[in-house]
């Protein structure tokens, strides 16, 4: 029990001791939780008019105070992009700490 308790000391000192090691572990959980989301909400469509389409959709995203996704651009073929359009006006994410940031989200659609 006590070297428990020392390997939790020691994990709690180098975890606020390295405030960057810290930060770049929260931000790789983020980025997977966030990956999760997206993975979820924006699936292979299965629209008549979308499903015969192919290609890689580029979306600059924001998520604001809400956690509801706001499209800053987005690069595409016009079908699929709609589709991402729609998928990600339906979604929202709950990490308050990543609130106001931007990032890429690629969506590939290939068969």
């Amino acid at each position: 029990m006590i070297l428990a308790i020392m390997a939790l000391s020691t994990t709690m000192v180098t975890a606020t001791t390295n405030p960057a090691a810290e930060n770049y572990r929260l931000a790789n959980f983020q980025k997977q939780q966030l990956k999760q989301v997206l993975d979820r909400a924006v699936d292979y469509p299965k629209q008549a008019d979308v499903s015969n389409e192919a290609g890689l959709v580029k979306a600059e995203v924001r998520i604001t105070n809400d956690g509801s996704f706001e499209i800053i651009a987005i690069n595409g073929h016009p079908a699929l992009t709609a589709y991402v359009r729609a998928q990600l006006a339906n979604i929202s994410f709950a990490d308050y700490r990543l609130n106001g940031k931007s990032f890429i989200a690629k969506f590939d659609f290939r068969n």
